[in-house]
């Protein structure tokens, strides 16, 4: 199958968020499984964007783009206003078998693709997402009708989102978890550790915190960090923040000697040899977990708030707290996993078992997605396009 990824923001290695990583292993995957793919992200960095912006001024007849295929499939990179044009025009020149969108922001591309006989696939891997689509489709007869097309499937990354999307649009959208490279992940020389800690030693180890930012809890942090002076704290970064807040949050860190911060890494392995606990404070509805997965297949615990997909993400491999917990309660969850060591490995064990879980692995994961696309472009030659009869509202 020829597939084309379209998404709003920058890609690998411009960016290391989990739904640009999501998309990066499974197209690999797809291309190992011998099919074509390209991905159309957003061009990355702020002052390094005015030279092309300098540049599509200049060229009226054209889109202004940088192509490469580093990350082991072609990946055209455009400014993020020019992105639909550039998309809808390969529909018309080289139309794919299916259009694969993340999120709503190009879900107008649904038009062309559908007049091309393209299928698409929507992925919502945002509670926002869903949120966000059943008001568009609420407004919109036409979108709303399309939504509902024979050649169109809402597909989510956890159940908790498919739910949303349920009640938001009323229509089932299939689960298909984040497509996640375990092996790459793994930390080879980490060791679960048992028996007991000695009075004021805790388990040795990070409490690791990926993303440092306000929606991912960074306040809670620097908080619970300020309460556990004994215990090493690292805040990875993932996203690109603005140089003010970032300064501002290195500031914070700095006040701070058992707090460590670090840049941006797709060595994740590594990261999860040094890690204890995983710490995840969201306080926004998270769609799912995709690094709680991860240090858990390494056996690493997570203490992480009761909010979107995380249970789901993390089951009883941790401890779930409400995301409103002032610091002192977030810090007792990690406390009580880093120094009772033999309660510590059996979480761990519990962790490490529910990342092993089938819907998980990657082979079903890829499978499920192929199934998908292929029920989709199955009957895409006998499809006519006609008016899709819209819900009444």
């Amino acid at each position: 199958m020829r597939l084309v990824f379209a998404i709003t923001e920058p890609h690998i290695p411009d960016a290391m968020g989990g739904g640009v990583l999501d998309i990066h292993q499974l197209s690999r995957a797809l291309v190992a499984a011998g099919h074509r793919v390209d991905v159309f992200a957003a061009l990355a960095g702020h002052g390094r964007l005015l030279p092309y912006r300098a540049r599509q001024l200049m060229s009226r007849s054209s889109v202004v783009r940088r192509v490469d295929d580093a990350n082991g499939y072609p990946t055209t990179r455009v400014l993020r206003d020019k992105m639909g044009f550039l998309v809808a025009d390969r529909m018309l020149r080289d139309a794919p078998d299916v259009l694969i969108l993340q999120g709503t922001d190009f879900v107008h591309l649904v038009t062309p693709a559908l007049s091309r006989g393209v299928a698409v696939i929507i992925r919502i891997v945002t509670a926002e997402s869903a949120d966000e689509l059943g008001q568009r489709a609420l407004t919109s007869p036409i979108l709303d009708g399309q939504l509902r097309h024979p050649l169109v499937s809402i597909v989510s990354n956890s159940a908790f989102v498919a739910a949303r999307v349920a009640d938001q649009l009323g229509v089932t959208s299939p689960v298909i978890y984040p497509y996640i490279d375990i092996e790459r992940c793994i930390a080879p020389r980490r060791q679960v550790v048992t028996g007991r800690a000695a009075r004021g030693t805790p388990v040795s180890g990070f409490v690791t915190l990926v993303n440092p930012t306000s929606l991912k809890g960074v306040d809670v942090a620097l908080a619970v960090a300020a309460l556990l002076p004994e215990c090493r704290f690292l805040f990875l970064e993932a996203w690109h923040l603005p140089a003010v807040e970032r300064a501002e949050l290195v500031r914070r860190v700095d006040l701070l000697p058992n707090v460590e911060m670090r840049p941006q890494t797709d060595d994740m392995a590594a990261v999860y040899a040094e890690t204890a606990v995983l710490f995840v404070p969201s306080q926004w509805e998270e769609a799912f977990g995709r690094v709680v997965i991860e240090a858990a297949a390494n056996g690493i615990p997570a203490v992480a708030s009761r909010i979107g997909g995380l249970p789901e993400a993390m089951s009883d491999g941790g401890v779930l707290l409400e995301s409103t917990e002032q610091p002192e309660h977030w810090a007792r969850g990690i406390a009580r996993l880093l120094y009772d060591r033999k309660k510590y490995a059996d979480v761990s064990e519990r962790a490490m078992t529910h990342s092993r879980s089938p819907q998980f692995a990657a082979e079903v994961v890829l499978a499920q997605f192929l199934d998908v696309a292929s029920r989709l472009t199955a009957p895409a030659r006998d499809v006519v396009e006609e008016p899709t009869e819209p819900r009444q509202v």
